[in-house]
This record gives structure tokens, sequence and C-alpha cells, in this order.
């Protein structure tokens, strides 16, 4: 069953500012090569699980759903994230395989999700 929340918009309603902000980040833009390349996955399931707070990774998950970049539907007690490469590729034609193609194949989601943890352990300390 395919959750549809008003924070999931239909493709008619996508927003190309919208979406270029969600892939601005290198952490949404880590999420959605993973999952592109791995097909639908649980939260659980993403590597960034283990290395940012939960809090973050749902923040990043939402901004990724309400630009329509991602949706998710809910399995049992997991919630099922999926890349909306169809919506998407009707509604900005090339978009998606550009941004993709063109971030840098070495941008990986730990070392990204290991900066973040040091910026929050300086941010921490300063207090």
């Amino acid at each position: 069953m395919r959750m549809q929340s008003s924070l999931e918009p239909k493709p008619e309603q996508f927003v190309i500012t919208d979406v270029l902000y969600a892939l601005s980040d290198t952490l949404r833009l880590a999420i959605v090569r993973r999952l592109v390349e791995t097909g639908p996955s649980p939260c659980s399931a993403c590597s960034l699980a283990s290395e940012i707070p939960k809090s973050s990774l749902s923040h990043h998950l939402q901004v990724l759903r309400k630009a329509g970049l991602i949706s998710t539907r809910r399995r049992g007690k997991e919630l099922i994230n999926c890349v909306r490469v169809a919506d998407i590729s009707a509604r900005f034609p090339g978009l998606l395989g550009a941004v993709l193609s063109t971030a840098s194949p070495s941008d990986d989601v730990e070392p990204m999700a290991k900066s973040a943890a040091r910026r929050r352990g300086k941010n921490k300390a300063a207090r």
C-alpha cells in the first residue's frame, strides 16, 4: 500500500526550485543516489541510519519527499522509500540523470555522515 500524504506532491505539482534545493545538499543527493542504485529500501537499511541522528535522517527524507523526489509506503512496521524516477523524468526530462551523472561518484554517504557527526561534536563542545 502506498502512503500518499500532503508531503508527497503529484507529478504536476513538482516545482523545479524545490527539486533542485532538495538535491543541493550532499547528504540528500547521496540518499537519492543510494536509493536509485539499491531500489526501494526501508529507512533502517540506509547506511546513514547508524551515522547520523534519526531526526536528521527523517528531516532529509522529508525534504526529498516534499520535493517529490521520493515516495514512502508502509510495509508492516517499516517505511519503504523509493525514488520517483518515472514521475520526475516525466515532469523534468533528463534532470535526475544529469544531476546524478555530474555528481562526483566518490561522494559516498559514510564520509559525509562522519563529517556531519564531527560538526555536531564541535557544536556541542562550543555550548
